[in-house]
Formats: structure tokens, sequence, C-alpha cells
């Protein structure tokens, strides 16, 4: 089962799994610990749903323990319960979590380093730590990937963030190792299929 949730003062909250080799969890379990998580809320942070109302916080908790599977791992976990800490818009609220909770190795994480414009949300690329030979140049403009367009990738990827602010949000997904797992959690792909242009060219590359 998962633990309880560890909290400071900031109420962060940190699920850890007691053994990596249990990777799955009952739906029990896990409603279990989603009730936890809302008590933690409401009766430790003041004035926790001043942007998110209480109603509606209960309200998506209902509609996620209805949804859940009868087992679920880790990631799956984390794909239900961030999106919904994360609508609190609190900076000092969020569920902490460690790559190695979830088993990922490297081939399964996007290997680019990108910038997100905070504006637009455009992907570009700083750099390509693919072990392909013809790497994808600093500077290309990222088109889509595995036929999804960056900008809807960013604005799915920012419900995941805890935060008061959207530029803190960006700031964070700009942290390349924490948007590469945000990516593994909401899409859980092991190769990624790249449109991208660069010096008025549009190339395509599948990186794994």
């Amino acid at each position: 089962m998962l633990t309880k949730p560890g909290l400071t003062a900031l109420l962060l909250i940190a699920f850890t799994v007691q053994s990596l080799a249990q990777p799955f969890f009952s739906r029990e379990q896990v409603i279990a610990d989603i009730d936890d998580l809302y008590l933690s809320i409401d009766e430790i942070h003041p004035d926790m749903f001043y942007e998110y109302p209480k109603r509606r916080f209960e309200r998506d908790i209902r509609r996620i323990k209805q949804n859940l599977p009868e087992r679920l791992d880790l990631a799956e976990v984390y794909n239900q319960l961030l999106p919904l800490v994360a609508n609190l818009n609190d900076g000092h609220t969020g569920l902490s979590y460690k790559p190695d909770q979830f088993g990922i190795t490297k081939h399964l994480y996007l290997p680019l380093k990108i910038r997100i414009d905070k504006n637009d949300y455009s992907w570009r690329v700083e750099m390509d730590l693919s072990e392909q030979d013809h790497k994808i140049p600093a500077g290309a403009h990222i088109l889509s990937v595995n036929s999804r367009p960056a900008e809807e990738i960013t604005a799915n990827l920012i419900r995941y963030v805890s935060g008061e602010k959207e530029s803190f949000k960006i700031a964070v997904l700009n942290n390349g190792l924490r948007t590469n797992q945000l990516l593994y959690i909401r899409y859980r792909e092991p190769q990624f299929d790249i449109e991208y242009t660069f010096d008025g060219q549009r190339f395509s590359t599948t990186l794994h």
C-alpha cells in the first residue's frame, strides 16, 4: 500500500512506495490514500479552497474514485492525482515524486532538452541528448511529438504542475527532467516520432 502523505509546514505531500518490487496497487488501496490526501489538505492547510471550491474538489475526487480500474501502477496513480492537486493553484501544495519510483529507464525519456515558450507554448531544442548520428540541431522548432502538437502537450502538462502562476509552471516544465517525468506519467509512450522545422525546412525523425 502507498504510505500516508508526509507533510511539512508547507504541506508538501510525498507518496512513496514501500517496495519497488510491488509496482501495482488495488483500487481499494488507492481510494484509502485519496481519502488520506483529502483529510490532510482539508485539515492542515488554511484556506486551501480559495480558488478551487471545496465542493468541486470533492466532486472531482468522487469522479476519480468511480473511474479507477481494479489495479493501478504508481505512474497511473500520479496521472490521476497530480491534476487534482494542481487545481488548488497553491505554490506550497503538491505531490512529490522521484523517477526511480516508476522504474523509468532513460530509454523511456524523450532525449531532448527543450525550452518551452511561456507565451505560445512552443518548443525549441536546446540540445539533442539521443544516441542517433543525425541529431536535431539546437534552435529547431518542435512541431509535434507522436502526432500531438507541442503546444497541446504543453497545455496538458501544465495541468499536472502545482503553482499559483502559469509562468512558474512553465519554468518547472523547463526543467528537462520534470518534463520527461510528466511526459511518461501522462502518455506512457516508449518512442517519440518528432516533426520539426529548422532553417525553413521540415524534418521528421524517431527517437527512442
